[in-house]
């Protein structure tokens, strides 16, 4: 029996032995595992963060897209409206212009009908009442209307040089 005994007292001490080692073992992989757990949470802390970051930047930029669109509809209105009021104003002047020239025409060819005298309309309460112009008088009708002529003419050249500036400053923001 004492050998028996020394036997099962050999016996326990290398299970003892082993399961300490086993232990010793499962506590080195639990501690390994805290680790990595612990560095997951960290790295799923800091992808939260990110995303945070991320999600807050996003935001940003919508609203500034928003904004830029908004702003380019505006534009795109007044762009609109200013190409309709041009194309107004064009037509004005075109339709001014044309009746100058028929004015001008009617009076050359009363011109070249009856003389001077005939290119002269009748009295207004804007001429004076004195008569035609002598022949070596010149025509105060027809130096009126080239002179009006002369005037829409300094004033639509005016304007085109406005419109071009507008037109070269406009290009030029939109190249920046």
């Amino acid at each position: 029996m004492r050998e028996a005994l020394g036997t099962v007292r050999t016996i326990y001490g290398e299970c003892a032995e082993f399961f300490s080692g086993v232990f010793s073992r499962l506590e080195s992989v639990s501690d390994a595992m805290k680790a990595r757990e612990l560095a997951r949470d960290r790295q799923l802390g800091e992808f939260k963060r990110q995303q945070q970051l991320w999600d807050q930047e996003r935001t940003i930029l919508e609203h500034e897209l928003e904004t830029v669109r908004n702003r380019a509809a505006e534009l795109s209105e007044s762009l609109a409206q200013q190409k309709r009021d041009a194309e107004m104003q064009q037509n004005q002047w075109a339709a001014e212009f044309k009746r100058m020239r028929e004015m001008l025409q009617e009076m050359a060819c009363r011109m070249a009908e009856g003389g001077a005298e005939a290119a002269a309309p009748a009295p207004s309460e804007h001429h004076s009442r004195r008569g035609p112009s002598g022949p070596g008088e010149p025509d105060p009708v027809l130096n009126s209307v080239m002179a009006q002529f002369e005037i829409l003419q300094n004033d639509a050249a005016r304007r085109r040089r406005t419109q071009e500036q507008h037109t070269a400053h406009h290009n030029s923001d939109n190249r920046k």
